[in-house]
């Protein structure tokens, strides 16, 4: 007679441990997804004046449309990507922008600014 308590018990824990587990997974795929798609907070007006003072423009052109570096206006990166591009880019002459050179405000700043440029082109 124990032993069948015992297993009732044991069932009734398993049975109250899926709904918790599946509350936490869904929290965590929540968040995940939240953070790897949304957009940035920021302001394109101030993301042209940024994308002027860090010289951008030299290799980029004036509205990212192209130079001596690659067209970056209009990207097809997520905010997520292009910042990473700007912290540990993959080129020998991209300069390296780190968090205390160029916030993650400003960062979002320009990439808004770029992406309105899209449009302009």
């Amino acid at each position: 007679m124990r032993i069948a308590g015992s297993e009732v018990h044991i069932m009734n824990t398993k049975i109250h441990r899926i709904p918790l587990l599946l509350m936490v997974l869904s929290a965590v795929l929540f968040f995940f997804v939240s953070g790897c798609s949304s957009m940035p907070e920021g302001n394109p007006d101030d993301g042209e004046r940024w994308f002027r003072m860090n010289r951008c423009n030299g290799c980029h052109g004036e509205k990212g449309t192209g130079g001596k570096g690659p067209v970056i206006a209009g990207l097809k990166l997520s905010y997520r990507q292009f910042k990473h591009k700007l912290r540990a880019p993959n080129s020998p002459v991209m300069p390296v922008f780190e968090q205390k050179l160029l916030s993650d405000k400003d960062a979002a700043d320009i990439y808004l600014w770029l992406q309105s440029q899209n449009n302009k082109r």
